[in-house]
């Protein structure tokens, strides 16, 4: 159920792809117009996991934070998240396997 599916996230199998930063990550699906699914610290430091498409980066001209304006799947609706901020991204066409929520 989607009550169920809010209680979990995902985790990429076997190790991450060499040299591949979260940041590099999240800007190559931006290229290649793809989804991927991030894993979020917000300000008070909880992590989340979401499936985002990202649709545009934003560079904030005085203090240079760079921004993913995105469409999440879990709100179904657009959201903006900081990139210095995604602790880890896996691409969409990775294979996943489902982890509790704790071990965020």
């Amino acid at each position: 159920t989607y009550e169920r599916l809010l209680k979990v996230s995902v985790t990429q199998l076997g190790p991450p792809p060499p040299d591949n930063q979260p940041e590099e990550v999240v800007l190559n699906a931006y290229r290649n117009n793809d989804p991927v699914t991030i894993i979020y610290k917000d300000r008070k430091g909880t992590k989340t996991s979401r499936m985002v498409e990202p649709l545009k980066i934003e560079t904030d001209p005085y203090s240079g934070v760079r921004r993913i304006k995105s469409y999440c799947r879990l709100r179904h609706a657009e959201r903006t998240f900081l990139l210095e901020r995604v602790v880890d991204a896996i691409p969409a066409n990775t294979e996943l396997s489902v982890i509790s929520k704790d071990s965020l």
